[in-house]
């Protein structure tokens, strides 16, 4: 049936005054919508409601006296149920891990994948580890924690109407929400869990499903929680808890955010832990990494119950680590963004010698450690402090795994580390710092002074305040020792020991208290006691008398 403008204003004059009568005082939900040149109550129809028959209503309901010469800029109130729904889909716009969907036309299931289009009453579940993000039609975003199962419980929109209504179901896990501020426009984005009704209208909020009860944090706009017949409004910086079959709990403040001044902004370790300011009444703390700061897609989703925190398993990069403490509910608190680089790779070389805290008299020590499969070149340095200052030897491009000093070093303590470099990976960190010590050797001994009845052994002096210890044994391996004393001066004194050979060291007992190596055992002989001249001739006298 064909309407021209006769029928339109026939038609209106006939029915106007009924239906001005038919319509409810107040509609429940209305939007409102701008007049744009050539609209009029038939066509406007036609485009965006259910039937025919509302063409006289939105006439009637707007006081229309000329359907025939709507002003464009008119703004005119439609109810939403009078709107015409359309069924739509939803997307997976990025994902890590392993997640299934199962589809509510056929029942199956399958491996979901990136760019997935889903449809009313589909079924996500994510793995450990794994994160989902799904987007709406109307730009709304929710991401999907790790071991999560989210349905998609109704998707519409209402045709040629820029207004949305989405219902999703949470059955377990978590999901962080970016939703599409819809102000006083009908439209809906709801989410159910076992326990609660949580109802937005533009916001970004989370919500936690488990243990028969629901967690909601607002940190922008605010959200409704239904549970139990009751409701409470939720404002931004608060959350509540809503546990099965009873009222929603009074929501409380969120939480502040952690500090993340002391947190490095250059990670070189996997797997480094980091510490953060204890949070007053924190029971326990989440920390999330992702690629950048849109947080569209989780690398890292953990939990731990003190501020000392660790990051996984992640390939060197730039990312954004977030932060938020745990209170005893389970609320979350406000999120601390945090910008930080890794360069993990390729690792140090793991040392070999010298081990750590070594005493060495050697005065160009080798410095070896394990060879990589990469073919890396090495990097080392060597320095008299560990925050590696004051450097000794910073040599470049050391094609392998050890390096001897060209020149002697003095005695002290030292500190030194490895650097590695690849073709494919480039130059990663410095390995920890390794001190070892270089002492001189073992003093020289002299030539022992044998006298008739003492032996007097000298060697060479050390520093001030050095002690030594001397032994004299019977045997080189020194199991059959004799004398074992100390001395505070480089020289011992003796009783003359009987005649035989003899083997003797000492060793320094550093004023600091680091003890010395025994030097090498030299060996001495004791010659037999010289017989005093009356001894030879008294027998001759004896026997002449």
């Amino acid at each position: 049936m064909r309407f021209n403008g006769l029928t339109i204003a026939a038609v209106s004059l006939a029915s106007l005054l009924a239906l001005i009568c038919a319509i409810p005082a107040a509609t429940a939900v209305e939007w409102t919508y701008t007049v744009k040149p050539g609209d009029n109550p038939w066509n406007i129809t036609t485009r965006m409601l259910a039937g025919i028959q509302y063409w006289p209503r939105i006439q009637a309901l707007n006081d229309i006296r000329d359907p025939l010469h709507m002003p464009p800029g008119m703004r005119l109130r439609i109810p939403q149920e009078w709107l015409r729904p359309q069924t739509v889909t939803a997307r997976v716009a990025t994902m890590r891990g392993d997640a299934t969907l199962t589809r509510a036309s056929d029942g199956s299931t399958i491996a979901l994948q990136a760019g997935a289009v889903l449809a009313t009453g589909d079924l996500v579940r994510t793995a450990t580890q794994t994160s989902v993000t799904l987007e709406f039609g109307d730009g709304s975003r929710v991401l999907v924690h790790p071991e999560s199962a989210l349905r998609l419980t109704s998707l519409r929109r209402f045709q040629n109407t820029p207004l949305y209504e989405t219902e999703l179901h949470l059955e377990s896990g978590r999901v962080e929400n970016e939703v599409r501020p819809l102000g006083g426009e009908p439209g809906r984005f709801e989410i159910t869990t076992p326990a609660a009704i949580t109802s937005v209208r533009g916001t970004d909020f989370r919500i936690g499903a488990e243990d028969a009860a629901t967690l909601a944090e607002v940190t922008e706009g605010g959200v409704g929680v239904t549970a139990a017949s009751n409701r409470v409004d939720v404002p931004a910086g608060f959350g509540t808890k809503a546990v099965a079959n009873e009222p929603p709990r009074p929501p409380v403040q969120l939480l502040p955010a952690p500090a993340t001044d002391d947190i490095p902004t250059l990670f070189e370790r996997r797997n480094a832990a980091m510490v953060v300011p204890t949070v007053a009444g924190a029971a326990g703390y989440r920390l999330q990494v992702a690629p950048d700061g849109a947080f569209n897609q989780l690398l890292q989703n953990d939990t731990f119950t003190t501020p000392t925190l660790r990051l996984g398993n992640l390939a060197d990069g730039d990312y954004v680590l977030r932060l938020r403490a745990i209170d005893a509910q389970g609320i979350e608190g406000l999120n601390a963004d945090h910008v930080f680089r890794l360069n993990a790779i390729p690792e140090p070389p793991l040392v070999i010698a010298p081990a750590p805290g070594a005493i060495l008299t050697d005065e160009r020590p080798a410095m070896r450690w394990a060879e990589s499969v990469d073919n890396p070149s090495y990097h080392l340095q060597l320095a008299t402090d560990d925050a590696f200052n004051d450097l000794v030897l910073d040599v470049e491009n050391i094609a392998q795994p050890a390096f001897t000093p060209a020149d002697a070093l003095a005695p002290g303590i030292y500190y030194w580390r490895l650097q590695a470099t690849t073709a494919n990976d480039g130059t990663g960190p410095f390995g920890d710092a390794q001190q070892f010590r270089r002492i001189p050797p073992a003093p020289g001994l002299s030539a022992p002074e044998i006298a008739a009845k003492e032996m007097v052994v000298r060697w060479q002096a050390g520093d001030e305040g050095d002690r030594y210890e001397f032994q004299l044994a019977r045997d080189e391996d020194f199991d059959r020792i004799i004398v074992s004393e100390m001395a505070a001066t480089p020289g011992i004194t003796l009783p003359r020991p009987r005649h035989g050979t003899y083997y003797m060291r000492v060793r320094t007992l550093f004023a600091d208290g680091i003890e010395g190596p025994f030097g090498t055992p030299q060996k001495m002989q004791v010659p037999v006691k010289p017989v005093p001249g009356w001894a030879i001739i008294l027998p001759f006298f004896l026997f002449l008398l």
